[in-house]
């Protein structure tokens, strides 16, 4: 599919946050499920005929019409919203929330889809914030470092798009539960503490980009070989390196703002 088989209407906030509304065109949407009907009735397994040899009018009865209409959504949408996405520079950081708009979902008519999500958030830093680093005095360095990440995390200015907080939210909420951190709270408590998690949402944000601004702002990188001093440990096998690399360049930033 090129880009001229569909339309689309994009647009950008300033907090990251971005609506795209695509129009596939009904002929291409015929063509492309066409083509996912044609392979998928070549993996239909039916006595008396060798695999991938069954007629299509036979294979058809073995396969669900709205698995091959999810299949041309996918198929379509996967296209066209990473073309547009690419062509607009942005770079999403979840994966969007999709909106069929004209339902139902059927051939003989275009389809209107909406894809809304955020891109990372930016970040500013209150002028002066290193002065008032400096004047942070504590001869114990766990409680200086303290007290400088939350005078950073107060300095730092973000503005996080609406979907993008929520689904951070929604996921924190997702992993107490698995923890099994909120099986014995009533329904009104849980409410409360995931209005908490706003909150805790936000300051993390701030304080995450924030340390990774400074970090940019002194060009601080990390090498291969402090990677994989990290995860040679046995109890670190299974932590991901980017994750790895993330956390000991956001060591470099604290490490910094400690000797301001």
């Amino acid at each position: 599919m090129n880009k001229h088989n569909f339309t689309h209407d994009f647009k950008l906030e300033k907090n990251g946050g971005f609506v795209l509304k695509i129009t596939l065109e009904k002929a291409e949407i015929q063509k492309t499920h066409d083509q996912i009907l044609a392979y998928l009735a070549k993996q239909v397994d039916m006595k008396g005929f060798r695999k991938g040899e069954v007629p299509l009018e036979l294979a058809k009865g073995n396969i669900k019409p709205e698995t091959v209409l999810q299949e041309t959504l996918q198929e379509m949408l996967t296209h066209s919203y990473s073309h547009v996405l690419q062509d607009q520079g942005v770079k999403p950081i979840m994966d969007p929330q999709i909106k069929f708009l004209n339902p139902p979902m059927e051939l003989g008519k275009d389809w209107e889809i909406e894809c809304v999500g955020s891109q990372r958030p930016t970040v500013t830093i209150t002028a002066g914030w290193q002065a008032k680093v400096k004047a942070i005095k504590d001869d114990n360095r766990e409680e200086r470092v303290k007290k400088i990440l939350d005078l950073l995390q107060q300095e730092a200015n973000v503005e996080i798009a609406p979907i993008l907080l929520e689904a951070d939210v929604q996921n924190k909420l997702y992993q107490d539960y698995q923890a099994g951190l909120l099986n014995d709270k009533k329904e009104e408590e849980v409410e409360e503490y995931k209005k908490s998690l706003f909150a805790k949402v936000q300051q993390e944000w701030a304080l995450n980009l924030a340390l990774e601004y400074i970090a940019d702002e002194n060009k601080f990188t990390v090498e291969p070989q402090e990677i994989e001093a990290v995860t040679s440990k046995p109890e670190n096998q299974k932590v991901s390196p980017n994750l790895v690399g993330y956390l000991l360049r956001q060591q470099k930033a604290i490490d910094f703002l400690v000797t301001l």
